[in-house]
């Protein structure tokens, strides 16, 4: 088994594309998709975990976000294309997608599209009524606006608006994220790592998708596992069993219920995190996957 993490990058369609590699080609393989705003490095407890149980782990920067190349478009049938040709550019074969957020959207879409290339998958409190909201779209057009304007004299001047009204257990976790989601400018000011202008363009074509969400999770014949934080505003419970009962393969698990301290929340109210739930992810979840 690789003892360390690799960072490589492919181009497909046109965009290059970063991702963190762990563990050895042959060992069975593990696509991980962040969501909206985020990037590969917050994945890396999880990786490492699947990594020492012997799985070979791709966690990437989806275009527009971390280290991969800005686009002129972004949807969930774009990006889940883009995943898809980075698994065949890479050679993986099949593989398990743990998609969050706005990756869970991309990897059923991708399981969808792409069924020859997906395993399983595990999809991280992300709904398709959520996403059709236009409250939260609403929200969402909001913080990626604020995120667009924002610049900082220094990295630590950013972390700390990260971090400004957070007194929960995750702190530390939440500002290695923040330090990994910044960068400087050729002017020496300091600004977000994602492309907060045009990442709108995804929402717009999320929320106007509709009841074709629905339609791709039909089409989504994997063992699957759904899994919502605690009070989210982005997966209910009953939002969840409809997609366990629309999927024509009964999920792994379709109910499998975080409760961290700091749910799963919109970045313009609170940090949004998936540094609580590595451990379920890397023991839990994916344990019921392998027995699926």
């Amino acid at each position: 088994m690789r003892a360390e993490v690799e960072d490589g990058y492919v181009v497909v369609k046109g965009v290059r594309l970063h991702y963190r590699e762990w563990g050895t080609a042959g060992e069975p393989p593990v696509v991980i998709l962040h969501g909206l705003t985020g990037h590969a490095w917050e994945f890396d407890g999880v990786a490492a975990a699947l990594a020492a149980d012997e799985h070979h782990v791709v966690a990437v920067n989806q275009r527009g976000h971390g280290a991969s190349a800005w686009a002129d478009d972004y949807s969930p049938e774009i990006m889940a294309d883009d995943a898809a040709a980075l698994i065949e550019a890479l050679e993986l074969g099949r593989v398990t997608v743990i998609g969050h957020s706005m990756g869970g959207v991309n990897g059923w879409w991708l399981a969808a599209r792409h069924p020859e290339l997906v395993e399983r998958i595990v999809i991280l409190d992300i709904e398709p009524e959520a996403i059709t909201s236009e409250k939260l779209y609403g929200g969402w057009i909001a913080a990626l606006n604020a995120y667009a304007r924002a610049r900082f004299a220094d990295s630590e001047a950013a972390v700390a608006v990260y971090l400004e009204g957070y007194a929960g257990a995750e702190r530390e976790a939440l500002r290695t994220f923040a330090r990994n989601n910044i960068e400087e400018g050729s002017d020496g000011q300091w600004a977000w790592r994602f492309d907060a202008r045009r990442l709108s363009s995804w929402l717009r074509h999320a929320l106007d998708a509709g009841d074709e969400h629905w339609a791709r999770l039909r089409d989504v014949a994997c063992p699957t596992l759904i899994v919502r934080a605690a009070n989210s505003p982005y997966t209910t419970a009953p939002a969840a069993e409809r997609m366990a009962e629309t999927m024509p393969r009964r999920p792994a698990g379709r109910d499998a219920r975080l409760r961290p301290r700091r749910p799963h929340r919109s970045a313009r109210r609170a940090p949004r995190r998936t540094a609580v739930f590595p451990e379920y992810v890397a023991q839990g979840a994916f344990a019921k996957l392998r027995r699926a």
